[in-house]
Parts: C-alpha cells; structure tokens; sequence
C-alpha cells in the first residue's frame, strides 16, 4: 500500500512563497504554488525598458556579502553567486514636484548629515534614528 504523498500548497510566488516551495520540495512535499500574476518574483523583480532596468525591490539583500552568514542560506535556494550587485552611494532620490530633493546615500554618515541639512528642527528624532541604524547595522555584521 502507498503511502499518501505529502502535499502543501503555497499562496504567492514572491521571494518568500518561493523559498518556501523549493525547501519543500527538498523535505519531499509534492508543491504547488499558487500567484495572481503572470510572473513569479513578486516585489523581486525588475524590467527593462530600452537600455534602462527598473529594479522594483532587492534595493538591498541582505546575505549579498560572501562574508554574511545569511549568503549560505541564499545558495541553497538559486545561485546568487551569478548576481552582480552593485551598492550606488546614492540609494535613492526622492524629487518634490517645485525642485527640492532629498538623497538617501548607503554610506551613514553622508545620510545623516542630509537628513540633519534638510529638517534642523529634528536633530534629536533623526540622531535616535540614525543610532538605531547604525546598532542595527552592527547586529546584523556580527
């Protein structure tokens, strides 16, 4: 007599959902994974458009260091070895319609200090930030 197959279904073909599917399948579940649009990836996709990409997430990934002992975890489930990552020290810009911007820059001090130059009068909510920033930063290195 056969055993019943062990099933799971998964709702969502994003990063999480497909993680989720591929360690399942290792642990012998037969997987169906279930999504509500054409593409797998969810907020872990990019486009192109002419000789530009759109890259709609993975802004940042945590584990993309060789070093990080969160980069084990992502070889077991695609090849991130084969990704090319590139850290900007710009991150973001964000444009008012009159003209001002506010950059986000990867390096923190830089950040602070452009956080500090456009809101003065919230030099204490923005250094408790940016201490929480940085304590955090450090937690996840070690």
């Amino acid at each position: 007599m056969n055993p019943i197959p062990r099933k799971v279904v998964i709702i969502g073909a994003g990063i999480a959902g497909l993680c989720a599917a591929v360690h399942a399948r290792k642990c012998g579940y037969a997987v169906t994974v279930l999504e509500q649009h054409e593409r797998p990836g969810g907020l872990a996709t990019s486009w192109q458009r002419g000789v530009y990409t759109f890259d709609a997430c993975l802004h940042w990934l945590l584990g993309s260091n060789l070093h990080d002992p969160t980069h084990a975890l992502w070889r077991e489930v695609f090849d991130i070895d084969r990704l090319h990552f590139v850290y900007p020290e710009e991150w973001m810009r964000v444009e008012s319609e009159d003209g001002n911007s506010l950059s986000i820059y990867s390096n923190l001090e830089r950040l602070e200090a452009e956080l500090l130059q456009h809101a003065p009068q919230d030099e204490a909510q923005i250094r408790q930030f940016m201490h929480a920033v940085r304590s955090l930063s450090r937690t996840i290195l070690e």
